[in-house]
Order: C-alpha cells, then sequence, then structure tokens
C-alpha cells in the first residue's frame, strides 16, 4: 500500500518498502486503490474502551451525553459514549467539521484500538491526553486508528510530514537498495555477470523485483539509481540482508529497497 491505503483488488506480489519519516513503513504496490466500507483490518481490531478499563480526567458516565470531554483538564467538547466505537466516521457532525472548509479527516472512518496488540499505525489521542486503558500499574493512552478502517490519517501531522517527505524525492533519483544478489531461484532477482547490463535502469539487476520496481517508479515519472547495502547495514543485520536493506532505508541511505519483504518488528 502507498501511504498505508489499503487495497480493494489482488494485487502483485512484490513490494518495495519505504520509510519517508520515523516509524512509518510504507509499502508500494502496483494495484487499485480505494476507500470502500470495510471493517477493521484483522491486524489491528477496534475496541471498546470502557470495556477496557477505560479511565482518566476527561471521562464522565458512558450513557451521558458528555461520556468524554476533550482537553487535558477535560472542559472542552463533549462527545457521546460511542464516540470512536467500531470503523465510521465519528466526527463528521462535529463542530469542527461543519462547513465547506472541512478538514478532509472530518470524513474518514477511524476507531479506538489498543496500542498493545495493534500491528496499524495508531496515535494516542491528542483529544483525551489524559485517558488510558488497562489498569493503573499497566495502563496504556487512549489509542485510535484511521488506517486499520482502511484510510489514512489526514488528522495528524505524520502523515502530512511523510508526504512532504517522499515530495522532496521529486526531483533527484530515488536512491534503490536490494536485499541481495539473488532470490526467488533466480525469477524474482537476478544479478547479471560483470560487463552485462539489464533493460532496467542500465543496472545488471533483473527480475520480478526490479521490473516492478522500475514500472512504479516510471510510471510516477521517477528515476532511480542502485545504492549498494552499507557496511553499516550488513552489521546491523548481518544473518539477514532483508533486514539490512530496510535499516539502508531506516538511516537514510536509500529510498526503497526493492524486495517482497516480510513485516517484522525489526523492519
Amino acid at each position: 500500500n502507498l501511504l498505508n491505503m489499503r487495497t480493494l483488488s489482488p494485487v502483485v506480489a512484490g513490494v518495495l518498502t519505504m520509510k519517508p519519516h520515523n516509524g512509518i513503513l510504507l509499502m508500494l504496490v502496483y494495484g487499485i486503490f480505494g476507500t470502500a466500507a470495510q471493517e477493521h483490518s484483522p491486524e489491528c481490531a477496534c475496541i471498546d474502551p470502557w470495556l477496557a478499563g477505560l479511565h482518566g480526567s476527561n471521562l464522565n458516565n458512558r450513557n451521558s451525553d458528555c461520556a468524554f470531554q476533550a482537553g487535558a483538564d477535560g472542559d472542552g467538547i463533549c462527545y457521546s459514549g460511542s464516540y470512536g466505537l467500531g470503523c465510521r466516521a465519528h466526527d463528521q457532525t462535529q463542530d469542527t467539521c461543519i462547513g465547506e472548509q472541512r478538514p478532509k479527516w472530518c470524513d474518514l472512518r477511524w476507531c479506538w484500538v489498543d496500542p498493545r496488540t495493534c500491528l496499524r499505525p495508531h496515535d494516542s489521542s491528542s483529544f483525551f491526553p489524559n485517558a488510558s486503558i488497562g489498569n493503573l500499574e499497566s495502563a496504556t493512552p487512549l489509542s485510535y486508528s484511521y488506517e486499520t478502517c482502511g484510510n489514512l490519517n489526514f488528522f495528524n501531522d505524520r502523515q502530512r510530514e511523510a508526504l512532504a517527505r517522499f515530495g522532496e524525492m521529486v526531483g533527484r533519483p530515488i536512491r534503490v537498495s536490494f536485499p541481495t544478489a539473488n532470490a526467488g531461484n533466480g525469477y524474482f532477482l537476478v544479478t547479471l555477470d560483470d560487463g552485462e547490463s539489464s533493460r532496467y535502469n542500465g543496472t545488471r539487476r533483473a527480475g520480478s523485483y526490479v521490473a516492478l520496481g522500475d514500472r512504479v517508479l516510471r510510471a510516477s515519472g521517477l528515476d532511480w539509481v542502485e545504492v549498494p547495502l552499507s557496511n553499516s547495514s550488513k552489521a546491523f543485520s548481518p544473518g539477514s540482508s532483508y533486514t539490512a536493506c530496510c535499516h539502508e532505508v531506516a538511516i537514510g541511505n536509500a529510498d526503497i529497497c526493492f524486495s517482497n519483504t516480510w513485516a517484522t518488528p525489526a523492519r
């Protein structure tokens, strides 16, 4: 997915991993994107925080019209007890979202999630900064996710910063790293012999990784150059060139790792 957009149709198995901002691992895939209604991702379930030990100074009776009250001191706008339950556009009718100049996030679906188990991008609530779930000894901030409901988080600056970071790449070649010399028995990735060059940007690389990445970038009007894995990335992950390739992106030496990399905590 590009900037965590979910797909509505099967997509090519190969992916390009990007990290245009701290903590965001982005996947480019070649497919059809959209925002049709859907429930939460199985990787990040929506929760009912009232059943998960919700507590904090922002809270009143769940059944009241002012179950949640915004602000650090709980003296702001009131929200009902159903606010944030399930994938819905919970803010459509809020005062902030009335009028012609309504923010983009007003019509996007999101829900409360448990950050301890959510494997999709999520953020702690800025509306209710003192609200937490769990017992007092192991409490975690009340958190939400647009991504688990199939949307970008335009409410949080994180996505805007990621888009800005991607914009910085335009105008110069995209720096691409590869995880290994050969993969998939000569199908996914092939490194040609010295003196040979492939039809992909004049490099010695060929295979489905390269074909997919080259097609996506060129369709976007972007040129690319290969950046070899650095010694620091190899030292970071001597046992996995795939993790090393992700590390190369993380430290800013490369913009993309062309691979079909599994998502793991290290990556």
